[in-house]
């Protein structure tokens, strides 16, 4: 009797360990989602080493409740297929082995940096000064319409349109502004490589550098075209 209760409780434990072996378990779903977050952290870190003096959060907001239960004989696969860069983030897990499979998630990574905002509102219109911004930590991967790290680029810029008090200055709200109004008195400079010229001239049109602009000129009465030099500056061939 003692023999065969001992056979019998051999032959329990090892069915115990080979249902152990071949089902899944919480486990491995807690540690796919671990690998995942891993990997979200992996992006965030390489991404904040491109901008100075950020920080980031990541969170996995969702992953298949079935995922721990197929079998990887390596750990899985985690692929983005957002691209590179921060925000919402659709992440692949692919398993190739001893079966191919693979489940989607989400996730999110905030990437917090310091950019650009307006300390008042600005007019359509007006030519923005250094005063008129301040430097705030914003989640960039919510900027869609992009953002400013610093304030060199405002140097002769004016609104494309009307921003309020706290708004992000990006990109596209920044023109040129105008150096020349039209009625201005400028100075015409003729330079063909051998010597120059000056002439007094007459704006007859706005025009911003670089920008191609009628003139004319006061000695001779004729209109020409030129190409707005500086501030009171018009260059012509």
């Amino acid at each position: 009797m003692n023999t065969l209760f001992i056979l019998i409780l051999l032959m329990t434990s090892c069915l115990a360990s080979a249902t152990q072996a071949t089902d899944p378990s919480d486990n491995d779903s807690h540690s796919l989602k671990s690998l995942t977050v891993r990997a979200l952290k992996q992006k965030a870190d390489e991404l904040s080493q491109t901008i100075k003096n950020s920080r980031y959060e990541v969170s996995l907001d969702s992953i298949p409740s079935t995922a721990g239960q197929n079998q990887c004989n390596h750990p899985p696969d985690i692929l983005f297929l957002t691209g590179a860069e921060a925000g919402n983030q659709r992440i692949k897990i692919e398993c190739t082995s001893p079966k191919r499979w693979s489940v989607y998630a989400r996730g999110n990574i905030r990437l917090f940096v310091s950019v650009l905002v307006s300390r008042r509102a600005l007019a359509r219109g007006e030519t923005i000064q250094p005063a008129d911004v301040t430097l705030r930590e914003q989640d960039i991967g919510a900027l869609r319409r992009g953002y400013l790290l610093n304030d060199s680029i405002l140097n002769n810029k004016q609104l494309t349109r009307r921003i309020n008090a706290g708004d992000v200055i990006t990109p596209k709200v920044l023109r040129a502004a105008h150096l020349i109004r039209r009625g201005d008195r400028i100075v015409i400079v003729a330079d063909n490589g051998s010597f120059t010229i000056t002439m007094p001239g007459k704006a007859m049109e706005d025009g911003r550098l670089n920008q191609q602009i009628r003139v004319r000129n006061l000695s001779s009465g004729k209109t020409i075209q030129g190409t707005v030099s500086g501030s009171t500056e018009v260059t012509v061939l």
